[in-house]
């Protein structure tokens, strides 16, 4: 696409960091800056009513509205862009924030692939955050991300063994709800979008429209827009500064309770009715670990810990048959490894950034106690 046809006349970003703003415009086409009347911000603190001229397409519906403008969303407000401000999914926004949701974890992959790896590490947020690869014996990686199904865990297995990756073991996440959640049903469906280039499905994610085909569209408007790698810039610029992520991961939850909060979202959590997604995540799980033997990759599953508030409110009828299926494919795969640290005594609420995460501290007991586990098992590199 000529870099030069593209007309858009009003620019929207979308971020509550100064810096992110100017890197954006920083990176904008010449010719297509020249041609820009007006450039908004909208932060947290904008009234979305005041938005002017939005142009939004409902993921499902393919319905648009006020076509005409670029919106921009930068990586930090990901979240407000996709579930809150807009309440719909943002046409512009999702090809640049597809980029940035995995942006590290996919570049650090890039490089070590062709290495000889220990562990790969694959599963939700828990162990995205809840393990420290630098502090883990021997050479590893990870394809943990948020919000990351049993779906796109085992997609992104598959993933790596089609890019070459060599690797020992797979250490790989369940907890007490996550076999009743499937990504492209649930609210933050859009992230399946993030997925598309490593994946080329969408798994049940139902539209009017043909996304994969939007998703190409964006594509060509994005390399229309920027003439400089925009992605890379703001994610660089977000590992440098002090941001928000790393701050509250070294908060304590318990000296940050917000009790309430945390009662209902973890009800909400819990608040999955979904026996086929129950069964299909079942199914999936073993033809994985089957997978694991024909291959010879050693199978480690770690069940993380939680603070007490969430072993308080979690749902006891949804971990007792999450168990019953580790037993399952323990009897599938006897060689198995389980790790089930869900109500560890070890980790106290002051290992904890908030209801469910481990922060920096709780991280690397976390991180220690596999390691230690791993190597008394005799299965780490050099024992």
């Amino acid at each position: 696409m000529d870099k030069r046809n593209c007309c858009y006349k009003d620019i929207m970003i979308v971020t509550d960091i100064e810096k992110s703003a100017e890197i954006v415009l920083d990176c904008l086409q010449k010719p297509v800056l020249s041609n820009v009347e007006r450039i908004g911000l909208l932060s947290p603190e904008t009234n979305k009513d005041s938005l002017w001229g939005r142009k939004i397409v409902d993921l499902r519906t393919g319905s648009m509205e006020n076509a005409g403008f670029y919106i921009i969303a930068c990586k930090e407000m990901e979240d407000i862009v996709g579930d809150g401000i807009f309440n719909v999914y943002d046409y512009d926004s999702w090809w640049l924030m597809s980029l940035t949701k995995r942006y590290w974890v996919l570049q650090d992959f890039y490089v070590k692939k062709n290495d000889d790896i220990d562990s790969i590490i694959i599963g939700m947020s828990y162990l995205e955050r809840g393990i420290n690869i630098k502090r883990m014996s021997g050479h590893n990686l990870t394809l943990a991300a948020p919000t990351q199904d049993h779906f796109y865990d085992y997609e992104m297995y598959k993933f790596a063994l089609r890019e070459g990756c060599r690797f020992k073991r797979c250490i790989f996440e369940m907890n007490p709800y996550k076999l009743w959640y499937d990504l492209s049903l649930a609210k933050e469906c859009n992230r399946v979008l993030s997925y598309l280039p490593q994946t080329g499905t969408l798994h049940h994610l139902k539209t009017d429209i043909d996304v994969v085909g939007l998703y190409k569209k964006m594509n060509e408007q994005y390399l229309s827009i920027f003439e400089d790698d925009v992605v890379k810039r703001l994610n660089q610029f977000d590992s440098e500064q002090v941001s928000f992520a790393k701050k509250k991961d070294t908060l304590m939850y318990a000296l940050n309770r917000n009790e309430k909060e945390s009662i209902d979202e973890i009800i909400r959590i819990f608040n999955k009715p979904y026996e086929d997604t129950f069964r299909e995540n079942v199914e999936l799980l073993k033809e994985w670990v089957g997978d694991m033997i024909t291959r010879n990759i050693e199978a480690v599953l770690v069940m993380p810990p939680f603070p007490s508030i969430f072993l308080k409110y979690m749902d006891r009828s949804m971990y007792k048959r999450t168990l019953e299926v580790v037993e399952e494919l323990k009897e599938i795969n006897p060689s198995i490894k389980v790790l089930n640290y869900t109500e560890s005594e070890r980790f106290d609420d002051y290992y904890f950034s908030d209801w469910d995460h481990l922060n920096y501290f709780g991280a690397n007991m976390l991180t220690d106690l596999i390691d230690g586990e791993l190597t008394r098992s005799g299965i780490m590199s050099g024992c």
